[in-house]
C-alpha cells in the first residue's frame, strides 16, 4: 500500500505545486490587486480552517476514510473547472473557498492513512512523504516553462487534470488497507493538553510566517527581472531540500529530540525570511534561502507531527493531526495571506521581514515551554 500511498502524495502535489508559486501570478494577470490576491488567498486559507475537521469528522463516522478521500478530490476537481468562468471578486473568492474545503480535506485524511500504514516503522514516513515533494519539484519546474510558452491562461488546466490523475491515484487504495477508526474523540480533550496547545501555537506562527512567501515570492521575483522558468527553478531547489529532508529523517530523527528539531526549523524560518526580505537580486543569496526550506517546511513538518503522535493517547491522533492542519495551514496561512495583501503594496519586499518576526515569535512560544 505504501507504493500507492507516495503515487497519490505525488499526484496531490503535483496539483500543489503548479497551484502555490503560480495562483498568485494568475490572479495578478486577471487584474486583481495585491489586496485582493491576498484576500482570495486568504478565502481559500480559511476554508482550510475548516476542511481537514469536516473531512475528518466525515470519515470518523463512516469508517471509510479512503472513501471520504476520494470524495474530497473529485469535488475539489469539478469546482476548480468553474474557476476560469468566473468574473466578480466574490464569485471567484466563493469557487476558491469552496474548492479549498474540499480538496483541502485531502491531506489530512491521506496524512492519516499513511501513518496508521507505517505505525509499526514511524521513521519510514519521511520516505513515503518525499514524494508528495517530488511531485511538487516536478510541478513548479515544468509549469514555470508551461507558462513562459503557453501563458498564465493554461494554468487552471493543468491543476484541474493534476487534481483529477490524484482522485485516479487514490481509486487504487482501498479502506480494507486502513486503520480501523478509533471512534468519536471530543476536540477538548485534545486542546485540553499543554504541550499539544504549544505546539499548535508554534505552528500557527510558523504559518502566518509563511504567508508573505507564499502570497508574494513569485510576485517578488518576478519584479526583480527572472522568468517564470527560472521562479520555477527557485521553488524546486527549495524543494529539493525538503526531499533531502524527508529521506534522511531516519538518521536525524534518532540523533536529535523532536523539540529541538522543531526549534531548528523555526530559528531556520526567522534567517530565510529576513534575507528574503533584504538581499534583493542576488542570486547566491537566493539559492541560500530556498536551501532552507528543507527546515522550514521539512524538518518542521516531520517534528511537529511527531510531537503530536507522542503527546496525544491513539483515539486523539485522528483529531490532533486534524487540529494541526487546520489551526496552521488553515489559520495560520489565512492571517499570512491577509497580512502580505496588506502590506505588500506599501512595503514591497520588507513584508518578508514580517515572516521573519512570526517566525521569532513561534520559536519564543515554543522555547519558553520546552525542554530542549
Amino acid at each position: 500500500m505504501t507504493v500507492r500511498l507516495a503515487a497519490v502524495y505525488f499526484a496531490y502535489f503535483v496539483y500543489v505545486g503548479a497551484a502555490g508559486p503560480y495562483l498568485s501570478l494568475y490572479l495578478a494577470a486577471l487584474g486583481r490587486t495585491s489586496v485582493q490576491i491576498g484576500a482570495l488567498l486568504a478565502a481559500m486559507q480559511f476554508a482550510r480552517i475548516f476542511a481537514p475537521s469536516l473531512w475528518a469528522h466525515e470519515a470518523e463516522i463512516n469508517r471509510r476514510p479512503v472513501r471520504s478521500l476520494r470524495l474530497t478530490l473529485a469535488l475539489g476537481t469539478l469546482i476548480l473547472a468553474l474557476l476560469p468562468l468566473t468574473e466578480s471578486l466574490w464569485l471567484m473568492g466563493l469557487v476558491l473557498c469552496l474548492q479549498a474545503l474540499c480538496a483541502g480535506g485531502a491531506m489530512p485524511l491521506l496524512e492519516g492513512l499513511t501513518i496508521a500504514r507505517l505505525s509499526e516503522r514511524p521513521a519510514q514516513y519521511g520516505r513515503v512523504r518525499l514524494w508528495g515533494s517530488v511531485g511538487f519539484v516536478c510541478a513548479v519546474t515544468a509549469v514555470g516553462a508551461q507558462l513562459d510558452l503557453y501563458g498564465i491562461g493554461s494554468l487552471i488546466a493543468t491543476l484541474v487534470g493534476a487534481l483529477f490523475i490524484a482522485l485516479l491515484a487514490a481509486g487504487t487504495l482501498d479502506d480494507r488497507d486502513s486503520a480501523p477508526s478509533a471512534g468519536h474523540s471530543p476536540w477538548h480533550a485534545v486542546l485540553a493538553r499543554t504541550e499539544v496547545r504549544r505546539v499548535l501555537i508554534a505552528c500557527f506562527l510558523m504559518n502566518v510566517a509563511h504567508g508573505p512567501f507564499y502570497a508574494f515570492f513569485s510576485i517578488h521575483l518576478i519584479g526583480l527581472g527572472f522568468s517564470k522558468t527560472a521562479v520555477g527553478l527557485l521553488w524546486s531547489l527549495g524543494v529539493l531540500a525538503e526531499i533531502s529532508a524527508f529521506w534522511l529523517q531516519p538518521r536525524w530523527a534518532g540523533r536529535w529530540t523532536m523539540e529541538r528539531v522543531f526549534a531548528f526549523s523555526l530559528a531556520c524560518a526567522v534567517v530565510r525570511f529576513a534575507a528574503i526580505a533584504l538581499i534583493g537580486a542576488n542570486l547566491p543569496g537566493l539559492l541560500l534561502v530556498q536551501l532552507l526550506h528543507g527546515a522550514t517546511f521539512g524538518t518542521w513538518h516531520v517534528s511537529a507531527l511527531a510531537l503530536l503522535q507522542r503527546d496525544c493517547p491513539e483515539p486523539l491522533r485522528g483529531r490532533a493531526q486534524a487540529l494541526y492542519m487546520g489551526v496552521s495551514f488553515g489559520a495560520g496561512g489565512m492571517v499570512g495571506s491577509l497580512l502580505a495583501g496588506a502590506l505588500w503594496d506599501r512595503h514591497g519586499a520588507l513584508t518578508f521581514m514580517a515572516g521573519a518576526l512570526f517566525a521569532l515569535a513561534g520559536l519564543m512560544v515554543f522555547w519558553r515551554r520546552s525542554r530542549l
